[in-house]
């Protein structure tokens, strides 16, 4: 998948540069203001601050930020507002300027325009899961593994919210009190996780291949019922949170008969190259997840 959006630092780089450059437009004294390609101010107005919205909200999507990457259009559109009353109201302070209330609507229109852009071409909008992830006409279990194992997958055609795992505990998962034992949770997450990391089309084995390498680094479960010999249990799995050099697993385990979980939990994973020196989170996964769905509220 090519790789169409500027890196974190060079998309700060333009959003600093293109608010400057507005800024500087707006102090200007009013015999002094450049006449740009003929345009009706009006109109340059929109046009100017609709790109601040979508150069915004770019920035804001690339960022480490976990707040701003949550709802990156949402914050670029308040941004652009903000930016917009603090000059027009400075402009009462500059020769020959003086706040116009056309200039805020047209300003408030070209926000309004890219919003509604950004909003219509967002990723959980428009891009489902292709036909080999979805398992079209094939059902929504695609195969088994080791036997006894099934991966699961939403209807063909919607986006992939979460991913499903599916396990039959064996005799050999069971404790003295036949119920299964606590710790294999942990080895269900783990199987949960790599056949989701399959499901994106980015197996471990590819991202090992890359040089990038995932060691757990905090993890945890919560046990709220029993699992015994012969049920099926199945793990739903999301990423809550991609951060710089990390991402943050979630995991829900039901009964196959049941949706009440018998178990949550979650694991953080940093990425780190061959040296064990973390790394940045490749630009190919974050884009998976997002544009994918995968990325969710913590289950």
């Amino acid at each position: 998948m090519p790789d169409i959006l500027l890196s974190c630092r060079a998309a700060w780089f333009v959003f600093a540069v293109y608010n400057l450059l507005l800024l500087i437009l707006s102090l200007l004294p009013g015999d002094e203001l450049p006449q740009v390609f003929d345009l009706n101010d009006k109109l340059a107005h929109a046009i100017g601050y609709f790109f601040l919205t979508a150069i915004s909200a770019h920035t804001f999507f690339r960022s480490r930020s976990d707040f701003l990457t949550a709802k990156p259009n949402l914050w670029a559109a308040c941004w652009a507002a903000n930016i917009s009353a603090m000059t027009e109201f400075a402009q009462n302070f500059v020769p020959g300027r003086f706040t116009d209330v056309l200039d805020l609507a047209a300003n408030t229109a070209g926000i309004a325009v890219s919003f509604g852009l950004l909003w219509l071409l967002r990723p959980d909008k428009e891009v489902l899961l292709p036909d080999s992830l979805t398992g079209k006409n094939r059902g929504n279990t695609l195969g088994l593994i080791a036997g006894s194992d099934a991966v699961s997958f939403p209807a063909a055609g919607t986006p992939m919210n979460y991913f499903d795992y599916q396990h039959r505990v064996i005799y050999g998962e069971t404790d003295k009190m036949g119920i299964s034992y606590y710790a294999n949770y942990f080895l269900w997450f783990e199987a949960a996780r790599n056949e989701y990391f399959r499901a994106l089309g980015m197996p471990y084995t590819e991202c090992e291949k890359k040089g990038y390498f995932l060691p757990v680094v905090e993890t945890s479960a919560r046990y709220i019922a029993s699992s015994t010999y012969d049920d099926i249990v199945i793990v739903r799995t999301s990423v809550s949170q991609i951060r710089r050099s990390s991402m943050r697993f979630e995991y829900k385990v039901f009964k196959n008969d049941s949706e009440k979980p018998v178990a949550t939990g979650f694991s953080i994973h940093a990425f780190v190259d061959s040296t064990m020196k973390p790394v940045r989170v490749p630009d190919e996964i974050r884009q998976l997840v997002t544009l994918f769905s995968l990325l969710q509220p913590p289950v």
